[in-house]
Protein backbone atom coordinates (compact mmCIF):
# COMPACT_ATOMS: atom_id res chain seq x y z
CA UNK A 1 0.00 0.00 0.00
CA UNK A 2 1.51 3.46 -0.97
CA UNK A 3 1.35 6.21 2.02
CA UNK A 4 1.80 9.88 1.72
CA UNK A 5 5.44 9.33 2.52
CA UNK A 6 6.42 6.93 -0.25
CA UNK A 7 5.03 9.94 -2.56
CA UNK A 8 6.47 12.74 -0.52
CA UNK A 9 10.13 10.87 -1.14
CA UNK A 10 9.55 10.29 -4.22
CA UNK A 11 8.33 14.05 -5.31
CA UNK A 12 11.20 15.05 -3.10
CA UNK A 13 9.15 17.12 -0.13
CA UNK A 14 8.05 16.02 2.85
CA UNK A 15 4.81 14.55 3.66
CA UNK A 16 3.22 17.66 4.84
CA UNK A 17 3.75 19.51 1.68
CA UNK A 18 2.63 16.25 0.12
CA UNK A 19 -0.75 16.61 2.14
CA UNK A 20 -0.66 20.52 1.65
CA UNK A 21 -0.52 20.01 -2.35
CA UNK A 22 -2.92 16.93 -2.78
CA UNK A 23 -5.76 18.79 -0.89
CA UNK A 24 -5.33 21.34 -2.32
CA UNK A 25 -4.14 23.72 0.63
CA UNK A 26 -2.19 26.83 0.25
CA UNK A 27 1.69 26.44 1.31
CA UNK A 28 2.80 24.65 -1.97
CA UNK A 29 3.86 26.41 -5.53
CA UNK A 30 0.94 24.82 -8.24
CA UNK A 31 4.12 23.28 -10.15
CA UNK A 32 5.03 21.25 -7.16
CA UNK A 33 0.54 20.42 -6.27
CA UNK A 34 0.92 19.27 -10.47
CA UNK A 35 4.03 16.83 -9.66
CA UNK A 36 2.58 15.22 -6.50
CA UNK A 37 -0.64 14.85 -7.94
CA UNK A 38 1.01 12.93 -11.17
CA UNK A 39 3.19 10.74 -8.80
CA UNK A 40 0.15 9.84 -6.54
CA UNK A 41 -2.18 8.89 -9.66
CA UNK A 42 1.24 6.77 -11.02
CA UNK A 43 1.65 5.22 -7.94
CA UNK A 44 -2.27 4.39 -7.48
CA UNK A 45 -2.08 6.10 -4.03
CA UNK A 46 -5.65 5.55 -1.90
CA UNK A 47 -6.50 8.04 0.97
CA UNK A 48 -6.34 6.51 4.33
CA UNK A 49 -10.22 7.37 4.98
CA UNK A 50 -9.00 6.40 8.58
CA UNK A 51 -6.55 9.50 8.73
CA UNK A 52 -8.93 11.84 6.80
CA UNK A 53 -11.66 11.37 9.51
CA UNK A 54 -9.53 12.12 12.35
CA UNK A 55 -8.42 15.69 10.69
CA UNK A 56 -11.88 16.22 9.75
CA UNK A 57 -12.98 14.83 12.99
CA UNK A 58 -16.11 13.79 11.46
CA UNK A 59 -16.49 9.79 9.50
CA UNK A 60 -18.72 11.01 7.42
CA UNK A 61 -20.77 7.37 7.96
CA UNK A 62 -24.30 6.86 9.03
CA UNK A 63 -25.64 4.05 10.96
CA UNK A 64 -28.85 2.13 10.48
CA UNK A 65 -30.09 -0.21 12.37
CA UNK A 66 -32.45 -2.06 10.89
CA UNK A 67 -34.99 -5.40 12.40
CA UNK A 68 -34.33 -7.76 9.23
CA UNK A 69 -33.22 -6.93 5.73
CA UNK A 70 -35.22 -10.37 4.71
CA UNK A 71 -38.26 -8.02 4.73
CA UNK A 72 -38.35 -6.66 1.27
CA UNK A 73 -39.56 -2.96 3.16
CA UNK A 74 -36.69 -2.70 4.84
CA UNK A 75 -34.38 -3.61 1.88
CA UNK A 76 -35.91 -0.56 -0.43
CA UNK A 77 -35.33 1.68 2.73
CA UNK A 78 -31.68 1.06 2.83
CA UNK A 79 -31.42 0.80 -0.70
CA UNK A 80 -32.80 4.44 -0.73
CA UNK A 81 -31.14 5.73 2.58
CA UNK A 82 -27.73 4.34 0.67
CA UNK A 83 -28.40 6.09 -2.51
CA UNK A 84 -28.65 9.27 -0.55
CA UNK A 85 -26.22 9.38 1.53
CA UNK A 86 -23.30 8.27 -1.67
CA UNK A 87 -24.71 11.48 -3.49
CA UNK A 88 -23.94 13.91 -0.43
CA UNK A 89 -20.35 12.01 0.41
CA UNK A 90 -21.32 10.02 2.84
CA UNK A 91 -21.66 6.01 3.74
CA UNK A 92 -23.68 3.74 5.28
CA UNK A 93 -23.47 1.27 8.14
CA UNK A 94 -26.58 -1.56 8.53
CA UNK A 95 -26.73 -3.39 11.66
CA UNK A 96 -29.76 -5.41 11.74
CA UNK A 97 -31.33 -6.73 15.46
CA UNK A 98 -33.87 -9.14 14.82
CA UNK A 99 -36.22 -7.19 16.98
CA UNK A 100 -34.63 -7.68 20.00
CA UNK A 101 -34.03 -4.70 22.02
CA UNK A 102 -30.14 -5.69 23.54
CA UNK A 103 -29.11 -6.25 19.65
CA UNK A 104 -30.51 -3.04 19.08
CA UNK A 105 -28.15 -1.54 22.56
CA UNK A 106 -25.08 -3.12 21.03
CA UNK A 107 -25.63 -1.92 17.80
CA UNK A 108 -25.72 1.53 18.77
CA UNK A 109 -22.90 1.18 21.15
CA UNK A 110 -21.03 -0.49 17.64
CA UNK A 111 -22.22 2.34 15.55
CA UNK A 112 -21.04 5.24 18.01
CA UNK A 113 -17.60 3.17 18.62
Amino acid sequence: MVTLKDIANKAGITPASASLALNGKRGVSEETRERVRRIADEMEYVPNANAQNLARRSTRCVGLILPDLSNPFFACFAEFVNRHLENIGYSLMVSMSGQIIANEKRAVKELIG
